[in-house]
């Protein structure tokens, strides 16, 4: 089941956040110190961020 957090669990879990921010009132991005900002999208539609997409209800990272 954690599979599918597994890849960005291993670029953050180490790394300082340094900045986070509410995009809207249901979606957020949090800043990591190696550059990944981590997008979560509370809604139950996708929305598009700086070019990335991130699904209704679920998660999407980008690397810096």
């Amino acid at each position: 089941r954690y599979s599918k957090y597994q890849p960005l669990l291993e670029k953050i879990h180490d790394k300082e956040i340094i900045n986070h921010t509410e995009i809207t009132g249901q979606v957020t991005s949090t800043e990591y110190s190696n550059g990944v900002v981590v997008y979560v999208n509370f809604s139950d539609e996708d929305y598009t961020v700086n070019g990335t997409k991130v699904p209704a209800r679920n998660f999407a990272y980008k690397e810096g």
